[in-house]
């Protein structure tokens, strides 16, 4: 009987070493402001964050204000912002981020 459980247990210790983990995720913080072409607040706009394969959608405040958190597999990361309000929109993106950063988008006039 102590022969099967030592053998069952070393089983499952075996299972558990061969189990693919998922990678660590890293928190990061991204908020700012989003601005009608008169630099005026987009209150309302729809904003998306995306960074890595993670990605976030929000609206912004009274004052054009949004903040999005995610988990990303690792930082450095890229980070894209994209915003519209009605048929107004814009994007910013910013480079080599890591923890918490602003992103301000100026929304433009449709084309």
């Amino acid at each position: 009987m102590r022969v099967l459980i030592a053998v069952a247990l070393a089983a499952l210790c075996l299972m558990t070493a061969l189990t693919p983990r998922a990678p660590a995720q890293v928190p990061i913080t991204v908020w700012g402001y989003v601005y009608m072409p008169d630099g005026s607040p987009a209150a309302g706009a729809k904003v998306t964050v995306a960074a890595g394969a993670a990605k976030k959608t929000t609206t912004t405040d009274s004052n054009g204000k949004y903040k999005v958190d995610l988990a990303v597999s690792s930082v450095p990361v890229t980070v894209k912002v994209t915003a519209a309000k009605g048929s107004y929109k814009g994007s910013a993106s910013k480079s080599g981020v890591s923890g918490v950063v602003r992103i301000d988008v100026k929304l433009k006039k449709p084309s």
